[in-house]
């Protein structure tokens, strides 16, 4: 690696001055061999409101140019997307309809459109180590400083430099890739809870109905104090602006479709409709803009089975296959998808508008197993972005689909369930960042891996789900996972919604029971290792267990700091489960498995200390916070 100065000094002698202007960042990009940016003209700068069909939402706050190390004489634009909460639209549970407002909705939005809160990213393809030039275009006159940012995961480690009022930042190439989050300290919002009190307090009758957290900001809404207190801990700190950053290899040729070759219809930019009707069998976005509207999502034809989208595509829409009987379901490409124009739970059964339902609520992507043989459902490149439900599902035999998908990344995933990728059984998944505000990594197939994955979570779902339902799920492997924000508001001492890094969450009816295990299932060899909490973390795992454990190993994990102990949140359990069809037979920890040990928990640290069994700081009185029902002594250790 070149040292700081070998490549800060040509490139500091080599740039302009930048003025304040905006103009200074727009439609300079490039392609070749090294780098290949892109731009929009139909970018709109709004960031609280809803923007026209053909318009993209561009980031009020940021503007990103890369050079690659080999020439720097000039810096390419790089266009800044941004996701608001709710897409600017308010609470509506109608398309369109503004006066369908929910002012007490429940859809995981809670003080973000306070706080003008956004997410803002950024991709590119690169072949060679690129320099980052990062500017806040509405504070450029004002040094920078890299004392005052800081990169996540902070694994990474990057050379920085100031330069007048931007930042500089060198990536490296790397075969893989590389998802990262850039933040500033004057930026950071602390997300503060009423720990002690569930009700809402200082509301009136215009309040959004959310009382999540405690705010300062504005009177009229819920929770609203003057002032904090000890009583109202930090649970979480976030940037007030979020922004991404998404460097890509080039893809190989086989992942690039071309729009003149047989087979192939290229989409003209506009509103998009009669997919269904195409006899393609791949459809080609080329870059522009495209929408369905907020009624209509893209159902595709039986031909189709491959959806390119170029870089600069901008799709505002979902994507349902319906081919009955295709080994290979495709979505490739460096475009967007994005989900903005549906309500939270658009259900096309109801016309789209809001209504919940498992089975028949939009998803973005959306397929089913062939009829005979497997099918393979690959999805890389792409962003999605501004999900309005679940991320994905596929019908028919779940035993007959698997899941292969890296360099995906979900952004704005401001409503609840808002759920990572479905990973069917002999899944490949690596390399993917989300942002999610429901269970993340799913395990519930067999002969899965996971690995170098990203978590941005919000306050729904675990990173790590391994319960709903009883099942057999063995030789599993989850690896090299980074969670780099959480802001868990509700102690969910039932094990209902999810609030650990590691859960086996229940349905609210079975809560109550805890007799709804299955005691001929098992979870066996189970692997999870090099997991990473940074900042503020709900506990390591919580488990109602539906079904024997057989050796659930995690192995290095890290949590920089528990959430506050007012809050109830940092304590891990494992409760009791019976299973009320066999007699009341209690589940069993470490039965079969060849070690004796149900869960293993080794190299668990919390901050700098060590927590074990050995070193007397794992049960409830101490940092560990474990605390495991009685009944599996013997079957789990911490060491």
């Amino acid at each position: 690696m070149l040292f700081l100065s070998q490549w800060i000094t040509p490139l500091l002698l080599s740039l302009p001055a930048l003025s304040s202007a905006f103009p200074q960042f727009a439609n300079n990009t490039v392609s070749d061999s090294k780098l290949q940016t892109w731009w929009h003209q139909e970018g709109v700068i709004d960031s609280t409101g809803s923007i026209p069909d053909g318009s993209i939402r561009q980031s009020h706050k940021y503007a990103v140019q890369v050079a690659p190390v080999s020439n720097q004489s000039v810096f390419y634009d790089s266009f800044i997307y941004e996701s608001i909460p709710r897409n600017g639209n308010g609470a509506i549970t109608v398309p369109g309809d503004h006066s369908s407002v929910q002012f007490d909705a429940q859809d995981g939005v809670t003080i973000e459109p306070l706080l003008n809160t956004t997410m803002a990213w950024t991709q590119f393809l690169y072949n060679e180590d690129v320099i980052l030039k990062i500017t806040r275009i509405d504070n450029t006159t004002a040094p920078a400083s890299t004392a005052n940012m800081t990169i996540r995961p902070t694994t990474n480690n990057y050379t920085t430099a100031a330069s007048g009022a931007s930042i500089l930042v060198r990536v490296p190439f790397q075969g893989n890739g590389t998802r990262f989050s850039i933040e500033f300290e004057d930026d950071l919002v602390n997300y503060r809870t009423m720990a002690t009190s569930p009700t809402c307090v200082n509301s009136s009758s215009v309040a959004t109905g959310d009382c999540s957290y405690v705010q300062n900001v504005n009177h009229t809404s819920g929770n609203f104090f003057t002032t904090f207190n000890s009583s109202m801990p930090t649970v979480g700190v976030e940037p007030r602006n979020a922004l991404l950053i998404f460097a890509s290899p080039f893809p190989s040729s086989d992942l690039v479709a071309q729009y003149n070759a047989p087979g192939v219809q290229s989409i003209q930019p506009g509103y998009v409709e009669h997919l269904d009707q195409s006899p393609a069998s791949t459809l080609f976005f080329p870059p522009g803009v495209f929408w369905l509207g907020g009624k209509a999502h893209a159902y595709l034809s039986q031909s189709t089975t491959w959806v390119y989208l170029s870089p600069g595509a901008y799709v505002k829409g979902a994507f349902q296959f319906t081919a009955t009987n295709a080994s290979s379901l495709t979505i490739s490409g460096f475009g967007i998808l994005s989900g903005e124009q549906y309500v939270y739970m658009a259900n096309p059964e109801a016309d789209y508008s809001s209504q919940k339902s498992d089975t028949t609520c939009l998803r973005m992507f959306k397929g089913q197993a062939a009829q005979e043989g497997n099918t393979t459902f690959t999805l890389t490149g792409i962003t999605m972005a501004n999900p309005p439900f679940n991320s994905m599902d596929f019908t028919g035999d779940s035993q007959a689909l698997s899941t292969n998908a890296w360099d995906y990344k979900q952004v704005g995933a401001w409503f609840d369930q808002t759920d990572g990728l479905e990973t069917y059984p002999n899944s490949v998944v690596h390399d993917l960042f989300y942002h999610s505000s429901d269970d993340t990594l799913k395990l519930y197939h067999s002969n899965v891996s996971i690995s170098d994955v990203i978590i941005w979570k919000k306050t729904n779902g675990p990173a790590i789900q391994l319960g709903w339902n009883p099942r057999n799920v063995s030789d599993v492997t989850v690896t090299n996972v980074s969670q780099i924000h959480s802001r868990y508001f509700t102690n969910d001492a039932a094990g209902t919604t999810g609030d650990a890094l590691i859960m086996s969450t229940v349905f609210p009816d079975d809560a109550t029971n805890m007799n709804t295990a299955d005691t001929s299932c098992y979870l066996a060899n189970v692997s999870i290792s090099n997991l990473r909490a940074e900042g503020i973390s709900p506990s390591l795992m919580r488990l109602s267990p539906l079904m024997n454990y057989d050796d659930l190993h995690v192995q290095g994990a890290w949590i920089e700091e528990l959430s506050p102990i007012e809050t109830g949140l940092q304590t891990s359990w494992a409760h009791k489960w019976t299973d009320g069809n066999r007699n009341g037979q209690p589940v069993q920890f470490g039965a079969n498995s060849p070690t004796g040990m149900g869960v293993k928990i080794e190299g668990f640290y919390v901050g700098s200390e060590k927590i074990g069994f050995a070193e007397k700081n794992w049960d409830t009185t101490s940092l560990g916070s474990l605390d495991f029902d009685d009944f599996f002594w013997g079957g789990w250790t911490v060491q």
